[in-house]
């Protein structure tokens, strides 16, 4: 017979061996339970990541992220296209530096503060990226929260650059309407006094027995037909006419020009500096139209010298395939901001201007596929392209162009770094 104290020791250590074992089974248990729950936890959180990841990832648009010092520490592909370079490349850069633009680079600054006070901004800006490229972006800006605290900005950017460009045909058509309305009203109006000076003025010529006289009085009658030729003009924006292009030659053209403009040059103290690499150049055009078009850009250089000085007309044909028309003054220039504006109706720098002359311009050149470039510095002038396709025949004949070619524009060259275009 056992001793009682060691069959109660006994059943202790039995009970505690018992309670032990519960113990690590409870501890086993919850040990396994807690751990699928990590699992689980971790699942979700993977899944989470891999669908933020994605957002950023696979959307068409650009997305990046920022830190509360406006650096760029995150992008996705679409973003980096947009800045036309990998991200590794713009790494860490403050986003604010692709806005050119002092205001609105401000304003940028001002609405990434507001976000990081937890709200949300949308704005629209052009940027320049890597390329030089001007974009037009919709961009929204929302809070960077983990754990609660903003650690930066997640913005999200829509290149709406064609929208705009949509959006402005839109407004110059609108515009167009405008003018076309207009020039339909009014043109019947200007015809009829017209049509009275240019018959007293062809009696006149009739009658007329000195050449001196009847110089002027042809020069008059020219006039009033290019009048009439404008106001017909005016009738295509409302109604489309058939333009009939021959082969023409641009220097004789451009040296009536000249002719009819010298009188009004010479009262201003203007010189017109007329150079030319040949006697021809023929170009497919309607001539009247091309004969407008230097008339209005030639008054326009003399209506902004002031103080008199020289306006080069220098004519420059390259590789036989286009010709160039350089109309360089020195006047008063015209604002940066404005350049981009020339050429829109109604839109002027003159007082007395209706914004019509350019626009027409313009149109013309577009109609004879050829190009107008405006380059411009305010106090230092303003330097006027045109440029149009040769005739098939002038680019056969002429061989010897671009060795005299290459001397102007070294002298244009020169002119430009004095200038500073």
């Amino acid at each position: 017979m056992l001793d009682p104290a060691v069959e109660n020791i006994s059943l202790l250590l039995t009970l505690v061996v018992t309670i032990a074992s519960l113990f690590v089974v409870l501890l086993f248990t919850l040990g396994y339970i807690s751990d699928k729950q990590l699992r689980m936890k971790s699942l979700n959180l993977q899944e989470s990541e891999n669908r933020y990841q994605s957002f950023i990832d696979l959307n068409p648009d650009g997305v990046f992220i920022l830190d509360r010092k406006r650096r760029i520490v995150k992008c996705n592909r679409a973003f980096e296209q947009l800045c036309s370079r990998p991200f590794e490349q713009f790494k860490n850069t403050d986003y604010t530096l692709f806005i050119k633009d002092p205001e609105n680079r401000s304003k940028t600054k001002e609405a990434f503060k507001k976000v990081l006070n937890g709200e949300t901004s949308k704005q629209t800006v052009t940027v320049t990226n890597f390329a030089g490229e001007l974009i037009d972006l919709e961009a929204t800006s929302v809070p960077h929260v983990v754990n609660g605290e903003t650690i930066g900005v997640i913005g999200i950017v829509k290149d709406i650059t064609d929208i705009k460009k949509a959006e402005e045909l839109v407004r110059q058509s609108e515009k167009l309407a405008v003018v076309g309305e207009l020039a339909a009203g009014v043109a019947h109006e200007i015809r009829n006094p017209l049509t009275t000076l240019k018959g007293f003025t062809q009696m006149f010529f009739a009658r007329s027995s000195e050449p001196e006289n009847e110089k002027f009085l042809k020069i008059m009658l020219d006039e009033i037909e290019r009048i009439n030729f404008i106001v017909s003009e005016f009738m295509v924006l409302a109604k489309p006419h058939m333009t009939i292009m021959q082969p023409k030659d641009i220097i004789s053209i451009l040296k009536s020009v000249k002719a009819i403009l010298d009188t009004q040059a010479v009262l201003k103290n203007i010189e017109i500096d007329f150079r030319c690499p040949n006697e021809t150049i023929s170009v497919v055009c309607e001539e009247n139209q091309v004969k407008q078009v230097f008339m209005n850009v030639i008054k326009n250089a003399i209506e902004a010298m002031k103080d008199g000085g020289t306006i080069q007309l220098i004519v420059d044909q390259e590789k036989d395939r286009n010709v160039t028309i350089h109309v360089i003054d020195e006047g008063v220039g015209i604002p940066k901001e404005n350049i981009s504006q020339l050429g829109q109706p109604f839109f002027t720098t003159k007082p007395e201007g209706t914004g019509l002359g350019l626009m027409v311009s313009y149109k013309i050149i577009e109609n004879h596929n050829g190009k107008i470039k405006i380059a411009s510095e305010e106090n230092k002038g303003t330097a006027v392209t045109i440029t149009l396709p040769v005739a098939m025949s002038t680019r056969q004949e002429n061989h010897g162009i671009v060795r005299d070619a290459k001397r102007r524009n070294a002298t244009i060259i020169q002119y430009k770094k004095r200038s500073s275009f």
